[in-house]
């Protein structure tokens, strides 16, 4: 394990929320950490040879608001395969998604106990997993790409790979909800609206891990007239910053102008 690595653990019924850091920030959000937190868990996988597989994947804690125990679950006609149903959590009905049918596994069925509750991109869902370990604080710098046979096994839906004692696997969640058809992040008649309401046109960065939402940002901001420059990653992104405010400052002009604040 890097020796920059830290980790919590994770209990049912938690609310996942990243440590703070005296200032009231989150401590992954202060200026020059370049880091993110992740939670581990596990999909357990049933091998033909009667061998018992454990696939250790993470996602960034933003997007998950708890881990719960398998709620009840209501099936749901005409959804894709990889729903299982419809279950109520914290006064919400929301779709809930099988991890291990969307990778093709064979699952143990007394693993299946768990659900990440999670919202990003304005949409909500329960995803099944097996089991949640901790969470792992982490830097970008210990994330690697993917093997191309490994992420072509999961549909090119893994962002990278977290050099852990064991090897941990991001998903890309907005793209696995992307595939089933279940992500619907804004309707037509919101944009035009949107478009008709805001004149004023503006260079735009941001930066998201997932390829998913790097495409849906660029075209809706697009489509409302601004200019977008995205970027893989929050290093990336703080690195062209610092780059217009070096220009800003040879050009002798203030960050207020510089950033349109």
């Amino acid at each position: 394990m890097p020796g920059d690595m830290e980790s919590r653990q994770v209990s049912q019924g938690s609310v996942v929320t990243p440590k703070k850091s005296s200032s009231g920030l989150p401590e992954v959000l202060r200026t020059g950490v370049n880091e993110l937190e992740i939670v581990d868990f596990r999909i357990f996988e049933d091998k033909e040879d009667g061998s018992r597989y454990e696939w250790i994947m993470g996602v960034n804690v933003a997007k998950v608001r708890e881990v719960l125990r398998l709620p009840e679950i209501t099936k749901v006609p005409n959804m894709p395969p990889q729903v299982e149903g419809m279950a109520e959590i914290r006064g919400e009905l929301i779709p809930v998604i099988s991890l291990a049918r969307w990778m093709g596994l064979t699952e143990p069925l007394k693993y299946k106990k768990y659900v990440l509750y999670m919202e990003f991109l304005k949409e909500k869902v329960g995803v099944i997993i097996h089991d949640a370990k901790r969470i792992r604080r982490i830097s970008w710098a210990d994330i690697k790409e993917a093997p191309v046979i490994l992420n072509q096994k999961l549909n090119g839906r893994i962002t990278g790979v977290v050099e852990t004692e064991e090897g941990l696997l991001i998903l890309d969640f907005e793209g696995i909800l992307n595939d089933m058809g279940l992500l619907n992040v804004f309707d037509a008649d919101y944009l035009e609206k949107a478009k008709e309401e805001k004149e004023e046109k503006f260079t735009i960065y941001a930066a998201d891990e997932s390829s998913t939402a790097r495409n849906l940002l660029r075209n809706i901001l697009t489509k409302l007239g601004h200019e977008v420059v995205i970027f893989d990653n929050g290093e990336e992104l703080l690195n062209a910053l610092e780059n217009l405010l070096e220009k800003a400052k040879k050009e002798n002009k203030t960050y207020q102008t510089t950033f349109n604040l």
